[in-house]
């Protein structure tokens, strides 16, 4: 009698404390656009998915592709999403509708720094539902993150508690029922159906400090683990594997121009041995296409709105024409 009431009281205790976790990630963890994007690859199907970094986030406009080359797409790409994460997105979205094409928006900076475990790092993971794909994506990615981000998912984000009013808010409305993206629009930046953010043009200092520069002796082995793992997958669904890199700033380029060259090369020589097209549209005939730093909202190379919608129309030519 006694072990069962010590049982007993471990496993109320048990239950308390997930309960609490619970509610504590509810009333802390922002509502992110994620959550949307995760719905909306169960619900639709899409020919063409992209995805990679910030940069791919906000340069590349799905609709616009498709009103070029008929292919509808959704925008996987998010800031902090490492080729880990975008195998694993790859896979649940296939998991419901294979796509005709995947789009890899590569960010050679990605492949040089390891994943720092922020409020990012889990964020993808933890909107995923529940599902085959996201038991492999946890052993495969949450296994390496602090403990307390994995028992308690809230952890990351623990710089929100200020906000749990607003959290609370938004969770309890209408819109977040419905998946609706308006609550991310603001005066600086809009949240796009299509997964894309639409940045505005705001005056401003434009920095040129927040961005990783190559350096291959700095490379991520994962990276390449990673890309190589995706080219299976897509080989083996007959998906077709196309890799960019988007257009950053002229005035960046020849700021950096032996890195980014550096960069060009090692990725044209690993991409030919993979077999897979790569297309560095900072290195490609753009027509008219206008790369200063007046077209991009920081010196990284993060496009503006109307300078992505062009820049899209570019990439959908590419796109057919390949």
């Amino acid at each position: 009698m006694r072990n069962f009431k010590r049982t007993f009281f471990v496993v109320i205790i048990l239950i308390f404390c997930v309960a609490v976790t619970n509610v504590a990630n509810y009333v802390i963890i922002p509502y992110s656009y994620a959550r949307i994007t995760m719905h909306n690859i169960a619900s639709e199907e899409h020919d063409i998915l992209y995805v990679g970094s910030s940069h791919g986030l906000c340069g590349i406009d799905p609709d616009i592709v498709e009103e070029n080359t008929g292919e509808s797409g959704i925008n996987l790409c998010f800031g902090g999403e490492y080729l880990r994460d975008s195998y694993y997105m790859v896979k649940e979205a296939a998991s419901h509708h294979t796509p005709k094409k995947i789009v890899y928006e590569l960010d050679p900076g990605y492949w040089v720094s390891p994943e720092n475990q922020n409020g990012d790092f889990g964020r993808l993971y933890y909107e995923m539902p529940l599902s085959k794909t996201k038991c492999q994506y946890f052993f495969a990615k949450m296994l390496d993150a602090d403990f307390r981000t994995i028992i308690f998912p809230w952890y990351n984000y623990r710089s929100q508690l200020l906000r749990i009013k607003d959290t609370v808010k938004i969770k309890g409305s209408q819109e977040y029922d419905e998946y609706d993206p308006a609550y991310f629009n603001d005066i600086v930046e809009s949240y796009r159906k299509s997964g894309m953010i639409y940045r505005n043009r705001i005056e401003g200092e434009k920095s040129f400090d927040n961005f990783v520069l190559w350096d291959e002796k700095n490379i991520q082995e994962i990276s390449k683990t990673y890309f190589e793992k995706l080219k299976v997958f897509c080989d083996e669904k007959g998906i077709e594997l196309i890799v960019i890199t988007t257009p950053i700033p002229r005035e960046t380029q020849e700021m950096y121009e032996q890195q980014y060259a550096d960069a060009d090369q090692y990725f044209r020589t690993y991409f030919e041995k993979q077999k897979v097209e790569y297309y560095n549209f900072n290195y490609m005939d753009l027509g008219g296409f206008n790369r200063a730093l007046s077209e991009f909202a920081d010196g990284e190379g993060h496009m503006y709105g109307d300078t992505a919608e062009k820049f899209s129309g570019i990439l959908a030519n590419t796109l057919k024409n390949q």
